[in-house]
């Protein structure tokens, strides 16, 4: 419990340090910035405003605890995506692929057609299907990394 609230601490000091030294060092207009970087995994700004997004329904205005808390949210993401490619984890294409395809269909019966998705998302379905390849197969290894460290842990 010591050691996780260390490497907490640290992440999230790195983390600060990363995203002041990345404010001072770009003059003009950014269009995205690397705020944040966990062994081999980067954290963008738009990462942060997206979930920022989502948690307020769309509404933004995030106040600064919740943006803390976000940002905290992404590193221990990123952290368990590096620590499952450091520990060689894998999860089947076919998985994924599965994933992504119910993820699609949900989006579609939402907005009520594919013509009114692809509208929305201004790409066709096949284009987010690539998109969300990725990201779903993050999601998951994130998902196994935290079964992983959670199936010897005995509650008392």
């Amino acid at each position: 419990m010591l050691q996780r609230n260390s490497m907490r601490k640290i992440l999230l000091l790195s983390a600060l340090i990363n995203i002041v030294a990345g404010v001072m060092a770009q003059p003009g207009t950014i269009v995205d910035e690397i705020i944040a970087v966990v062994g081999n995994e980067v954290i963008l700004r738009s990462d942060l405003e997206t979930l920022e997004l989502e948690a307020t329904s769309g509404k933004g205005g995030a106040t600064e605890e919740q943006r803390c808390r976000n940002l905290e949210t992404l590193l221990y993401q990123k952290l368990l995506l590096h620590q499952s490619k450091m520990d060689s984890l894998e999860v089947a294409d076919a998985d994924v692929q599965n994933q992504v395809t119910k993820r699609i269909e949900y989006y579609i019966q939402m907005f009520g057609s594919v013509e009114e998705f692809e509208k929305y998302y201004g790409k066709s379905q096949s284009q987010m299907k690539d998109e969300f390849f990725e990201l779903i197969k993050e999601q998951m290894l994130v998902q196994k990394m935290q079964d992983e460290i959670s199936k010897n842990l005995k509650v008392t």
